[in-house]
């Protein structure tokens, strides 16, 4: 039995080079350790030790106080139901808004009877002026 040899194809006369891949992967190992430390290097140097220069809370008083920052809710049903609770005295209630510019709130159901004696404000199609009347 005889070989055919088409001459028209070839193969690959070599293997990859080991030594190349070898050389590849310590430089790859290589750059990542470098990396690594050179990170650390300048993380140690650009980070700031606030809480032993106390520049941490002189910082956050700045900012905004402590009383006004937010506040964890321990029981969010007590805390909405306290809110809806306050809200609705509001509308239920009179009471002051500003003392000193002599602006009050009043019931709800006092300000639509209000509104619906005197007759509300016009309202026009957007895009239509209101004139006033005098």
């Amino acid at each position: 039995m005889s070989e055919t040899i088409n001459a028209n194809t070839d193969f690959e006369r070599s293997d990859v080079s080991v030594h190349a891949l070898g050389w590849l992967l310590a430089a790859i190992v290589a750059c990542g350790i470098a990396l690594h430390f050179g990170l650390s290097f300048l993380y140690g140097i650009f980070s700031v030790d606030f809480a032993a220069s106390g520049r941490e809370t002189e910082v956050r008083d700045r900012k905004t106080p402590a009383s006004a920052a937010p506040q964890l809710l321990v029981v969010p049903e007590t805390d909405i139901d306290q809110l809806r609770r306050t809200e609705e005295q509001k509308l239920r209630t009179y009471g002051w808004v500003d003392k000193d510019k002599g602006i009050i709130h009043i019931p709800i159901d006092q300000a639509m009877k209000m509104i619906a004696e005197r007759g509300g404000a016009e309202t026009k199609p957007a895009g239509q002026q209101v004139q006033e009347t005098k």
